[in-house]
């Protein structure tokens, strides 16, 4: 069977990505509900499909299905993180755990870090796909972020663990897609290119918090939790691609007991 060729230049560039764009469009303009964009994104990717890159019916119709497949073991973290959301509220545990983190400490950009950018990477490291969106954002919110924010700093803050994150299943994929000469060399190039986003990720809730005057005040906390994380993925990456994640952000948690104990972490703002 002959390969397909698909073209590659400006205008095609821009209608692969023409379905994110519009299901974008959908959601934050149009304020369409979930069910609504979602399949009319599809709608748009499968005409670009059959139109622009001459997809054949058979090849869209695997495409689709393969999707609509993949996207139940998606539904099955997903679920089941919801209701755990919407039981753990209903009995009061938020408040109880906003009493607890109190008391760890009164220093409340310590505590937004802690929880949007090193609890919310450990959960990505081992589960992944959505749980620490759908974990992390409400208890932002009930220790008093603003939705806003605290959406904002649960999905971006965590992006660098999604590629060695959920026991590695975007490198595992990538390794099955992609033939790669030297694996382990692979490996730990991306996870230095990765520590680009970690520093970032941890700048970026300290900006959201306080702009200029949080990042002058907190760049050192950012500076060693980034630290733990990122290079401590890189060194782990070495090993085990696919626990690098989890290792670095389960260091990064017990670094956060030590540094607690610090009067500038610990008592009102940095």
């Amino acid at each position: 069977m002959e390969a397909a060729q698909v073209p590659v230049d400006l205008l095609h560039w821009v209608l692969a990505i023409l379905p994110i764009v519009a299901l974008l469009v959908f959601l934050v303009p149009l304020r369409w509900r979930a069910p609504e964009a979602g399949p009319m994104a599809m709608f748009t990717a499968a005409l670009v499909a059959l139109i622009a890159f001459r997809t054949p019916w058979k090849t869209l119709a695997v495409a689709g299905a393969k999707g609509v497949w993949d996207a139940i073991f998606i539904l099955y973290v997903i679920w089941p993180a919801l209701l755990l959301y919407q039981v753990t509220k209903q009995a009061g545990a938020y408040d109880a755990l906003r009493q607890g983190i109190a008391k760890f400490s009164r220093n409340e950009l310590f505590i937004i870090l802690a929880l949007s950018w090193v609890f919310a990477s450990f959960l990505q490291g081992i589960a992944g796909f959505g749980a620490p969106v759908a974990v992390v954002v409400p208890l932002l919110i009930a220790i008093g972020v603003k939705p806003i924010y605290a959406v904002t700093m649960g999905v971006v803050a965590h992006a660098w663990a999604r590629f060695f994150g959920t026991l590695g299943v975007g490198w595992l994929a990538t390794l099955q897609v992609v033939e790669l000469k030297d694996i382990p060399r692979t490996a730990q190039e991306s996870a230095l290119l990765i520590l680009i986003p970690t520093y970032l990720g941890g700048l970026l809730v300290v900006w959201l918090y306080g702009r200029g005057p949080a990042v002058r005040h907190a760049w050192p906390l950012v500076l060693i939790l980034g630290t733990i994380l990122g290079v401590g993925q890189l060194l782990a990456a070495i090993i085990s691609p696919e626990l690098s994640t989890f290792l670095a952000a389960a260091v990064a948690l017990l670094a956060l007991l030590c540094l607690g104990n610090l009067p500038e972490c610990a008592n009102g703002r940095f």
